[in-house]
């Protein structure tokens, strides 16, 4: 059954628009320098990054449904990264970024912005040891420009993981982008962690 939006003239059907989110790890970890003597002290070792991993590693699809309701993706994937080395006084921070300004495919009659789509961050978990933090940031709207969705103080020690769970959608689903039941739409997203 197709959907109905509002448009000039009255009501029009337009199908469902099935949008693919497929992830691209992009692991952009920014070091820290060797230890150098500054007015006799010593500027941390940088932390290294490892095990950065998305999962489950699988197309990540929803529905855009009728106008008035809101639509959620249909899996939750859990980032992950862990790093050794840490410092206290610095802050690391998990990024995401889309790769195109629209969803794009046989399924968008005309392209999907990609601000339709909200970027929700939970579940946000830091070093059981070592005194990290880990704090996910409110809601936003997915975009071009990397935008941080966790972030917190890193944890000393070795071996230390970090983590959170995404959820995409939005809502309520306003927009007016035709579409259809037979195909999808699809988007390249990519992962940045961030060790300063």
């Amino acid at each position: 059954m197709k959907n109905c939006r509002i448009a000039r003239g009255g009501l029009r059907k337009v199908g469902l628009v099935t949008a693919m989110l497929l992830a691209a790890i992009s692991v952009a970890a920014q070091n820290r320098s060797a230890p150098i003597p500054v007015a006799g002290r010593i500027i941390p070792l940088a932390a290294t990054t490892s095990s950065f991993v998305v999962m489950p590693n699988t197309p990540i699809t929803f529905t855009f449904a009728s106008p008035g309701t809101t639509y959620t993706s249909t899996t939750q994937p859990t980032v992950s990264i862990m790093s050794s080395g840490g410092s206290n006084s610095k802050t690391w921070k998990l990024k995401i970024q889309a790769t195109s300004s629209t969803l794009t495919g046989a399924g968008c009659t005309t392209p999907i912005p990609v601000s339709a789509i909200s970027v929700t961050c939970s579940n946000a978990t830091a070093p059981a040891t070592g005194g990290g933090t880990a704090t996910c940031a409110s809601t936003f709207k997915l975009g071009t420009t990397a935008k941080v969705f966790v972030s917190g103080t890193e944890a000393t020690g070795s071996n230390q993981t970090y983590s959170a769970v995404l959820t995409f959608g939005g809502g309520p689903d306003k927009w007016s982008y035709a579409g259809t039941d037979s195909a999808g739409c699809s988007l390249t997203i990519n992962y940045l962690a961030v060790f300063p």
